[in-house]
């Protein structure tokens, strides 16, 4: 589907389905949820339907991408839950946590770093490093296994120097 043929699919549906997602759930979700659901039927590069029946089965399709989309969402919104719950309930705080790359940015205080380039779930485990529990309390935390741990806070950190990294040159240039 050209660029064209896009902006008026768009145009026709997004009204119908911010109206359906609204209906479904908050509005702030809604917008979010239908936006993400028209860039991923962009980005699929779905082709252009020969006759009307073909522009129903996308419509169709786009509102069935859609109720994925909520999903996720929903189970996004009871894993953060879950996650705060046994953050509030867990012990083992008090096991000496593994030195990291986390624990020197904390300690050196770099607030001018723009932690906003780290996804959510990088956040989340370089904290709860920083927080002092142990990659066995975090992997029970997110209902992982310690391996997958291992692997998230090693790409966790890679982004994070990567990132401290980027920092300092700018720094260095502004100089």
């Amino acid at each position: 589907m050209n660029a064209a043929e896009f902006t008026t699919f768009f145009r026709d549906v997004f009204p119908g389905l911010l109206r359906y997602l609204t209906r479904l759930t908050s509005p702030d979700v809604a917008q979010e949820v239908s936006a993400e659901t028209m860039a991923t039927i962009w980005r699929k590069g779905v082709k252009t339907p020969a006759d009307a029946q073909g522009w129903l089965e996308l419509r169709s399709l786009t509102y069935r991408v859609a109720e994925g989309h909520i999903r996720n969402s929903r189970r996004s919104s009871e894993r953060q839950l879950r996650l705060k719950l046994k953050l509030v309930t867990t012990v083992g705080r008090d096991a000496d946590p593994v030195p990291d790359i986390a624990d020197a940015f904390v300690e050196r205080a770099v607030s001018s770093v723009d932690l906003s380039v780290l996804d959510q779930d990088d956040r989340l485990l370089l904290a709860l490093i920083v927080d002092g529990f142990s990659r066995p309390d975090i992997a029970a935390i997110l209902e992982c296994s310690e391996a997958a741990v291992k692997m998230r806070l090693m790409r966790a950190r890679k982004r994070l120097r990567h990132s401290l990294v980027e920092e300092d040159e700018s720094h260095a240039q502004q100089c």
